[in-house]
């Protein structure tokens, strides 16, 4: 039989757009969780409301950068399966119903002993070109507004709200809003709330290709 040696999802601590499961940190070369947990986050969002966005999963030390991972698999007793990951730190669990019913263990090995853990984030799962309608932009706060609370479940009253949208480009890349008329940019991500979208007449144009955006929460 495979054992699991760390639990499942135990709550949730929403920061700045971050879903973090308590107590997946682990110093040792090899993080083992409890599937079942995530495959319920996901079940919640596979709705047509969703449709735009996606609960992403990154494998993240204390301060938030990404852990070299060696590989990735899902076991279940009878059967393992292995699972991409990216160096961004994103690991592309899949939404399997049968993984879920046969109680798969989500298996990480690390590439050394630092502390991590899994982190789940909500961003969308759309492509962008360097122009966003400003009406697209409020349907997705309002997406991601509307998904944390579905997330956060009889808690939900507890959360802030998501004010606005943060849009990111490539890392390295310097993000600018070419027709400013409000919001802020720095490095690769700028960030607009609802009042700065209301100065906006249709469009929204990037200096750079935007690659993904995730909700902004105040």
């Amino acid at each position: 039989m495979f054992n699991i040696i760390m639990g499942a999802l135990t709550g949730l601590l929403l920061l700045s757009g971050v879903i973090s499961p308590f107590n997946t940190y682990a110093d040792s070369t090899q993080l083992v969780l409890n599937y079942d947990g995530f495959f319920d986050r996901m079940d919640d969002l596979d709705e047509p409301e969703y449709q735009d966005i996606k609960l992403a999963f990154y494998f993240m030390d204390v301060k938030g950068n990404a852990c070299p991972v060696k590989a990735v698999r899902l076991q279940t007793q009878l059967a393992k399966k292995e699972v991409y990951h990216l160096a961004s730190g994103e690991i592309l669990l899949p939404f399997d119903h049968q993984l879920d019913a046969d109680k798969a263990a989500i298996v990480i090995d690390k590439v050394d002993s630092q502390p991590c853990g899994l982190d789940m984030r909500l961003e969308t799962s759309i492509l962008f070109e360097q122009k966003v309608g400003v009406e697209k932009a409020k349907s997705l706060i309002g997406t991601f507004d509307l998904a944390l609370n579905d997330l956060a479940g009889m808690m939900s009253f507890t959360l802030p709200d998501v004010v606005g949208i943060t849009f990111k480009s490539k890392i390295g890349e310097t993000l600018t809003i070419t027709n400013l008329a409000a919001g802020h940019c720095e490095l690769n991500a700028c960030t607009l709330t609802l009042s700065d979208l209301t100065l906006y007449q249709e469009t929204i144009k990037f200096s750079h290709t935007i690659m993904k955006a995730v909700p902004y929460i105040k």
